[in-house]
């Protein structure tokens, strides 16, 4: 959804409340420290960045603050594991700069300890503005068992709901391009329903330069 204030001033955000697909509450994005594993290039102790939850305003903020609170402590491997239904758009797109800036790799894949206190990859979801924040990483995996959703962008203004009139669409195309992905992902969000999600096929993700399937 897009907020339409006074004075031309446009605040975006997509519809991540969808029926079925998105939690009951959707706790802000929050951020942990994995182990990155032995065979790390930054040592047996490197460490890795979990991220889950929604993306709020807060959120571009929020992870850089956490990036300069732990990297004097800890060698952090440049990789990032996202499980998110979604958010607000322009911040998944800030989020998405701070990713390239930092030369970052997004995993889209939640990690667990398995019995033998190994690191395990399990499926995870990047849905609606999620993809945008992913989209800015240096390089972008999503794993075989984990998927990309999109779907339409509206508009809520003080009148109702409302379709974005293109301005919005435009921008998003040219953050698109900047990141080296096709703006056919637009094209394809911006020809459904908000109400609507597509699960972006491995065919798609190749086409479109969305990711790859492995590190």
């Amino acid at each position: 959804m897009m907020n339409r204030g006074g004075g031309g001033l446009l605040v975006l955000a997509l519809a991540y409340g969808l029926a079925g697909l998105q939690p009951a509450r959707a706790d802000s994005m929050a951020f942990r420290l994995i182990p990155a594993g032995p065979k790390s290039a930054c040592g047996v102790d490197c460490q890795a960045v979990a991220m889950e939850g929604e993306i709020t305003d807060a959120t571009p903020e929020a992870f850089l603050r956490f990036m300069q609170r732990n990297l004097p402590q800890h060698p952090i491997q440049s990789v990032v594991y996202m499980h998110s239904y979604g958010g607000k758009v322009m911040a998944a797109m800030e989020l998405g700069k701070i990713f390239r800036r930092l030369g970052l790799v997004a995993v889209v894949a939640r990690v667990e300890q398995g019995d033998d206190q190994a690191a395990q990859l399990i499926g995870a979801r990047c849905y609606s503005a999620c993809v945008y924040a992913l989209m800015g990483a240096r390089k972008r995996v999503i794993p075989p068992q984990s998927e990309l959703g999109l779907h339409k962008m509206y508009l809520l203004s003080i009148e109702g709901r409302q379709e974005d009139d293109g301005e919005m669409s435009q921008v998003l195309e040219r953050y698109t391009r900047s990141m080296g992905v096709s703006p056919n992902v637009i094209v394809l969000a911006e020809h459904m329903r908000p109400e609507d999600v597509h699960i972006v096929s491995r065919a798609e993700i190749s086409k479109w330069h969305l990711g790859s399937a492995t590190l």
